[in-house]
């Protein structure tokens, strides 16, 4: 992680349960331990792949990983800017900045506009306990965030490369449809705001209420 490299955690976490319909408690303790760790994903392997439980393993799993988030310390710790452009330290720093304010100002939820994923890359090293979603209008940029660490990847139909209330309204309009955020909640937004080929990286501490349509 702190050369930004994504980590995967794979060994027979759940093995018991290619014959058994329930996991030993030394596997689930394994589990959790591993959570608490913060790796990118965790995978299962012959458990899924055939045997006699693949849904109820994977079942199982996702509740011993969720009760485990439930007490991940978040520390933000920081990575190596090592490699990294100077564009990219200053998306790093406003998302430290973002990440900051979320827990000073008790803000709901953090939002990212990105064309790439670099954004949700750069977040999701830092390991947020925040509630974060990264809108992109590339299909293939909303692949490459599902594995990143507690970042929630959403494709906007409509998505405008230098339109950035456009892409705004749209990412919150999807939010209240979805019944994820109320009208009294409060988000922060990063984004890159493109201006011909350059990328200008901006904050903003938005109130949904303002966003509502009648």
């Amino acid at each position: 992680r702190q050369h930004r490299k994504q980590v995967i955690v794979a060994t027979h976490f759940l093995e018991s349960m290619i014959e058994n319909p329930f996991p030993t408690r030394a596997e689930s303790a394994d589990i959790f331990s591993v959570v608490l760790q913060k790796p990118d994903a965790l995978m299962l392997s012959w458990e899924t792949a055939m045997w006699d439980f693949p849904f109820r393993s994977l079942k199982t799993m996702n509740t011993i990983i969720t009760e485990a988030e439930r007490v991940i310390d978040c520390n933000y710790t920081e990575y190596s800017d090592e490699w990294l452009t100077n564009r990219d330290i200053e998306k790093k720093i406003l998302i430290k900045t973002a990440i900051h304010a979320w827990e000073e100002l008790w803000i709901d939820y953090l939002i990212l506009l990105t064309k790439t994923g670099r954004l949700a890359q750069l977040a999701s090293l830092y390991r947020p306990k925040a509630n974060v979603f990264a809108f992109t209008g590339n299909k293939y940029s909303m692949y490459s965030m599902n594995i990143l660490f507690w970042i929630i990847p959403k494709k906007l139909a409509s998505w405008e490369p230098e339109n950035y209330s456009w892409n705004m309204d749209n990412a919150i309009k999807e939010l209240i449809d979805s019944k994820i955020v109320t009208k009294n909640d409060r988000i922060i937004a990063i984004n890159d705001v493109q201006r011909g080929d350059k990328e200008i990286p901006t904050m903003s501490i938005l109130n949904i209420r303002d966003f509502l349509w009648n």
